[in-house]
């Protein structure tokens, strides 16, 4: 084949291939008549006029047309003869193509004398594609040794072709096939295929028979014409591409005879009809698809709480613990709950222990990793205040007690420290500084070290503001402590509320609120603050109305 730079089609189809379709003219021409076939466009537009161009391709000797659907398989004048005789037909595949071919006789249905075809099944490789010469090619006939090597690394192309060219006294290069794992330089083809993920794909050829028309048949004179090639995702490729304006390529069979060949897509349109019952039957599959995802996912979301409502969810982690006096730590927490608040779920838990952590030196610093997960889930209700809302909003506090566990079972108290929840939603890391109450004199430190045990407090809020705590001054002078290590405190915080939402619902309308949502849910401050100001209004307009 003259190769003049043919190029490959890629194309996509999410059509089944079984309506691909591709029409193959193969014609004899004399030296001085090379010329570019005509396009034939025109003439098979329908049904009929591909047809009619098969039987003019049979009635004339020099040209032959027909129609090759996806993976189709076409028979040969040599294969026609090989898959006659039964006794040559050993596999299942060989068995099929003996009743084939004996119902194709039986029935004088030949529609072809030069076009044929290799499916994915059949024994055949491309050997442009694979294979590559490892020495050069020359007059000498093949050793014995050099048949059966070509016979071993060809598995694909089929032990009987080579057999039948050794039985017709044909001579086999003199020439090693070989996979070449590296190419240098590397074609555009031999990169896609090399640096792309290998899909799975299927391959059919569309080959021509170049020999005489008395001696059809000749394994010598059989071309490629065309590769088509089909993976997994929908992508076609065709090498050499459709060219029915184009110039065509030509072919030079052993007897001297040149021949030129156009191929052509003539895979059918859909009809307005079919392309209306596609899109419905998209439709109710898409509408089934998206009722199986509703129904696996569920129904059972949390709905927003009320204007007066705010869900709070905290998700939190306790990250390491730092330069504290003793090894073996392990934490103890507890959740405070302000006026106002109160937890989702009735069962949840409010306190909690970690696992026992052992510290390893890191920067010259003593550290305990914990990587304890916690998490709570609150809602806040302006009903539940006493006071209506006229004070300041206080949030849930988190507080810590750094215990310590040596190897005789002796407790000590390593550290208290708390920390105020976040009032906007986002991921936050805090440090919690820690302190442990000291005894009076050498005798409790004493003790702490050599029996174990130290002060604690009867009530772990006393590190922020002691429960049942009434005035505005708290003074703890006198209450001696001593400075501990630090605790690592990671926290993930996420609100849900519609006060905020609503407001500008009713101001701006729901285009407005939709396009601000996002920034609303985040503005719980802001929120709570307006609905506040909002209540002491009405408690003013309530007491002038009184007088």
């Amino acid at each position: 084949m003259e190769s003049s730079g043919h190029k490959v089609g890629v194309y996509r189809s999410n059509d089944p291939l079984r309506s691909f379709k591709i029409a193959v003219t193969l014609r004899k021409v004399s030296a001085a008549n090379v010329l570019p076939c005509p396009s034939r466009t025109n003439i098979r537009e329908t049904r009929e006029g591909l047809e009619l161009e098969e039987r003019r391709g049979l009635e004339d000797p020099n040209t032959e047309t027909c129609v090759v659907a996806w993976q189709e398989k076409i028979f040969s004048e040599r294969e026609e003869d090989l898959y006659a005789d039964r006794n040559n037909c050993l596999t299942a595949l060989e068995l099929k193509y003996n009743d084939d071919v004996v119902a194709i006789k039986e029935a004088g249905d030949r529609r072809n004398n030069r076009i044929f075809t290799y499916v994915e099944h059949d024994q055949y490789v491309d050997p442009t594609e694979y294979v590559s010469m490892e020495t050069v090619p020359s007059r000498d006939r093949a050793s014995y040794l050099v048949q059966n090597v070509l016979t071993v690394r060809q598995r694909r192309a089929g032990v009987r072709a080579t057999a039948d060219r050794t039985a017709r006294g044909e001579g086999l290069p003199l020439a090693l096939p070989k996979t070449v794992p590296v190419t240098t330089p590397p074609s555009t083809e031999s990169a896609q295929a090399a640096h792309v993920i290998n899909t799975p794909s299927q391959s059919m050829y569309v080959m021509g028979d170049l020999s005489p028309p008395d001696r059809l048949g000749q394994l010598a004179d059989e071309r490629l014409l065309c590769t088509i090639r089909a993976d997994a995702h929908g992508v076609i490729t065709v090498k050499p591409d459709f060219n029915p304006d184009g110039p065509c390529a030509y072919f030079e069979s052993s007897e001297g005879e040149m021949f030129e060949y156009v191929i052509e897509h003539v895979s059918s349109c859909m009809s307005r009809e079919v392309k209306g019952q596609e899109s419905k039957m998209f439709k109710e599959l898409y509408s089934r698809h998206t009722e199986i995802l509703s129904s696996a996912v569920g129904r059972d979301f949390v709905e927003p709480l009320s204007n007066d409502g705010v869900r709070l969810c905290i998700y939190g982690e306790i990250v390491s613990a730092t330069n504290f006096e003793f090894d073996s730590l392990y934490v103890e927490y507890a959740l405070s709950l302000p006026e106002g608040w109160s937890l989702a779920d009735s069962d949840q838990k409010i306190t909690g222990i970690s696992n026992i952590s052992y510290t390893r030196e890191a920067d010259d610093k003593s550290v305990a990793h914990f990587c304890f997960p916690f998490e709570f889930e609150l809602l806040f209700d302006w009903k539940l205040v006493e006071d209506g809302g006229s004070g300041l909003l206080r949030m849930p506090e988190l507080y810590f007690q750094v215990m310590s566990l040596d190897f005789w079972e002796r407790h000590r108290t390593e550290g208290y420290g708390y920390l105020i929840l976040p009032r906007d939603p986002g991921v936050y890391q805090q440090d919690v500084r820690t302190w442990r109450p000291l005894g009076h004199g050498v005798v409790s430190e004493m003790r702490r070290y050599f029996i174990g045990g130290s002060p604690e407090l009867d009530d772990m809020s006393y590190t922020s503001k002691p429960t049942g705590f009434v005035g505005t001054h708290m003074s703890k002078y006198g209450f001696r402590t001593i400075t501990s290590g630090t605790l690592t405190i990671r926290l993930n915080v996420i609100q849900q509320s519609k006060t905020f939402l609503n407001q500008i619902k009713q101001e701006h309308g729901l285009a407005a609120a939709q396009t601000a949502s996002a920034a609303v849910q985040s503005s719980f401050t802001a929120a709570l603050d307006a609905f506040q100001r909002a209540r002491q209004r009405m408690q003013k307009v309530r007491e002038s109305l009184k007088y």
